[in-house]
């Protein structure tokens, strides 16, 4: 099954390194389920990543599928990544949802990925008018 599991973080000529979606510097705009209720999904460093800042008027239930958004230049279609694993009242402030994100895919299982190569139209013209003007 297809599924993000981070983004590209360093590259050189023969490796690269991705930065995990579990990792705590992860921040990411997701959906969850069809219900359209947006967020921004963080990684928590466990195998599991939180959505916080929800209010409780959206009705999240364990289970749901949390995609992460589309947005131009870097992701064109929606993806899934990850189910809601826990909804809780957060212990900070009652009227907002505590949201545990466990990954699709096992991350520690992971034996092979496709890495997926958007560049917008905008980003090839931006790169195309700073180049040096020959003399």
């Amino acid at each position: 099954q297809y599924s993000i599991i981070g983004t590209i973080s360093e590259l050189d000529s023969r490796t690269a390194r991705v930065q995990l979606v579990t990792d705590p510097k992860f921040k990411v705009a997701v959906k969850i389920g069809e219900l359209n209720v947006q967020g921004i999904m963080q990684g928590n460093g466990n195998n599991s990543a939180k959505i916080q800042l929800l209010p409780k008027k959206h009705k999240i239930k364990t289970g749901e599928i949390v995609y992460v958004q589309k947005k131009p230049g870097f992701l064109d279609i929606p993806m899934i990544v990850g189910t809601v694993a826990q909804c809780k009242t957060d212990d900070a402030n009652p009227l907002l949802w505590d949201i545990m994100v466990k990954p699709v895919c096992d991350i520690q299982r992971i034996n092979s990925v496709v890495v997926i190569v958007m560049n917008s139209q905008e980003q090839e013209q931006t790169q195309y008018a700073e180049q040096p003007a020959d003399s």
